[in-house]
């Protein structure tokens, strides 16, 4: 209820109800593809398939911190997004295993967005964490937004909150959301909305 995603200590599993994680894993399956950035990786090594398909995997890893061992490296259904401060070596090693590296002077989401474009990919899923997600809020980049709310409250000024990125000095440049549609999955509140971006 509090806009957090994890304790002070990083303690993030779970917050939502099982039934809850396991509907937006079906949700995986309607998208070309999942995106997270590294500290999701590092945090909680997620498998992020669907449930009836496989969607590409694409892991922004700006210093490439990635395990090789990672189960999002599993198999080469993955992009991993970097930069020129990575390892050389690192990239090869990866690039070995089938793996598609993508090299950027920096992470930037329009960039970004329109390489993967090229690649054939036309819808991204778009899981975590805040600072990604923040990151493509803060680029106004968001179609359609999904959000859980669980009847917990984490508090800390320490914890990690939901969005992170840059965000906002007014309230008058705050993203509304309209057409709201509200689901109750046992005690999770399931919101689905579309972001209004201010043009100014």
């Amino acid at each position: 209820l509090d806009g957090k995603i994890a304790t002070k200590a990083g303690d993030s599993k779970w917050i939502s109800s099982e039934k809850t994680r396991a509907y937006t894993r079906s949700l995986r399956d309607g998208y070309d593809a999942i995106l997270v950035g590294i500290g999701t990786v590092l945090a909680d090594n997620p498998v992020l398939s669907g449930v009836k398909r496989n969607p590409k995997r694409i892991i922004v890893d700006s210093s490439l911190r990635i395990s090789a061992g990672a189960k999002v490296l599993r198999d080469s259904n993955v992009i991993v997004v970097t930069t020129e401060k990575s390892s050389p070596l690192k990239r090869e090693s990866l690039r070995k295993k089938g793996i598609t590296i993508h090299v950027m002077k920096k992470i930037e989401i329009s960039p970004l967005l329109r390489f993967l474009g090229k690649q054939g990919i036309s819808s991204i899923f778009v899981e975590g964490g805040a600072e990604i997600f923040g990151s493509f809020v803060d680029a106004k980049k968001i179609d359609k937004l999904h959000w859980i709310i669980a009847p917990k409250i984490i508090g800390g000024r320490n914890a990690k909150s939901a969005v992170g990125g840059l965000g906002i000095t007014r309230i008058t440049q705050a993203v509304n959301l309209e057409n709201l549609e509200l689901t109750r999955i046992e005690n999770d509140l399931f919101i689905t909305a579309w972001p209004v971006f201010d043009a100014r």
